[in-house]
């Protein structure tokens, strides 16, 4: 069983309950004199202690996605990781692509999976980097097919096992229900961070900074793991389109200056991307590396629209209780065709991302590609 696994909790929360009742039923035999006695007792309480930490340990590592699976836990990811390739793609030569875990997604008043949630850990070979994420398959989908399906890249750093309508479990039911519903195409979603390195929470391609001649912090090619090193590996392990009228991205408040700067910036990659509204002037977090005036301006989005080419993207800014007026304005008056920008709000209830969804299904989803 995956370490990840939504059951394991479930499993370590019943073996400590009824380790308790049998403790506490057979106390009065355990507490009679003899060193046998003595050592059943001490390891019967040492064991429900290790059932505890163990699933406080567990609902803790599921909520902030610090270990992806047992080898990952133990430092063996390396040496003794199996390479899967368990979609219909090839295996990589370079382990690129580790699958460590495997669930059902559930869909509300039925007893079919609305499809299945995979953890995995992708290794970008261009960019050097390795992060772990998550894969939504939808209920169609089959090792064996001719379809390609269009991908959504949601980009997060919100907790897989969380409440965030952008945590991989929620994203995961509510694009199940929709599809269930025929109200959104079925699409493979692919969910990373949105801090794919230290220092970088922009996506961007950081060169490295230096202090009194050493190297104070090591460049990151977080624009070309997502851009270039990320489509190679899920289209090589996925039936996934490779035309990038079928690839959109979705970005939260941690993740949507993300999305669209790498829409921007790889038209030829991405047809869409969806972000909270915001100025999106500057990128997040003050990444290092970028002190001259001339990389300042170029990742100041808005200053792209008004003095680079325009790109062939549709941009949607979706929130709660924004107003046209807002921070986006300037975004919004600036661009022009090719490029599409529309607004909208996100839904109440139990499901705020479903009209996002739904928008991204009719922008990326009505292109659909078939194998030859």
């Amino acid at each position: 069983m995956g370490l990840t696994s939504p059951v394991l909790p479930y499993l370590l929360a019943a073996a400590a309950a009824l380790l308790l009742l049998a403790i506490i039923f057979w106390w009065p035999r355990l507490a009679r004199t003899g060193v046998w006695l003595v050592a059943l007792r001490v390891v019967s309480l040492c064991v429900l202690q290790a059932l505890a930490l163990g699933l406080i340990f567990v609902i803790v590592n599921n909520s902030g996605e610090f270990y992806a699976s047992w080898s990952d836990l133990l430092g063996s990811d390396s040496g003794a990781a199996k390479l899967l390739a368990p979609s219909g793609g090839p295996a990589h030569s370079q382990r690129q692509f580790y699958l460590s875990a495997s669930a059902a997604v559930k869909v509300p008043g039925s007893r079919q999976a609305g499809g299945t949630l995979e953890s995995v850990r992708l290794y970008g070979q261009l960019s050097g980097l390795g992060e772990a994420g998550h894969v939504f398959l939808p209920a169609g989908y089959k090792a064996r097919g001719s379809r390609l399906y269009p991908v959504l890249v949601t980009i997060s750093d919100a907790p897989a096992a969380g409440q965030s309508p952008y945590a991989a479990r929620r994203l995961a039911q509510s694009a199940a229900i929709e599809i269930a519903a025929s109200r959104m195409q079925p699409m493979i979603i692919v969910m990373l961070p949105a801090t794919v390195a230290a220092g970088d929470r922009a996506c961007l391609n950081l060169p490295p900074t230096f202090k009194a001649g050493r190297t104070f912090t090591p460049a990151v090619q977080g624009e070309t793991f997502f851009a270039q090193d990320l489509p190679g590996i899920i289209e090589s392990n996925y039936r996934a389109s490779s035309k990038p009228g079928n690839w959109a991205l979705l970005g939260d408040q941690a993740g949507g200056y993300c999305a669209l700067q790498l829409a921007m910036d790889n038209s030829y990659v991405f047809s869409a991307a969806v972000a909270p509204p915001a100025s999106y002037t500057q990128p997040p977090g003050n990444p290092p590396g970028l002190d001259s005036s001339q990389l300042r301006q170029q990742d100041n989005l808005v200053w792209q629209l008004g003095n680079l080419p325009m790109q062939q993207v549709s941009v949607l800014f979706a929130g709660t209780g924004f107003a046209p007026a807002g921070d986006v304005q300037p975004f919004v008056s600036l661009a022009q065709r090719p490029m599409k920008v529309s607004l909208a709000r996100l839904s109440d209830g139990s499901w705020p991302l479903a009209p996002v969804l739904r928008w991204i299904s009719t922008t990326i989803g009505s292109q659909g590609q078939v194998r030859v």
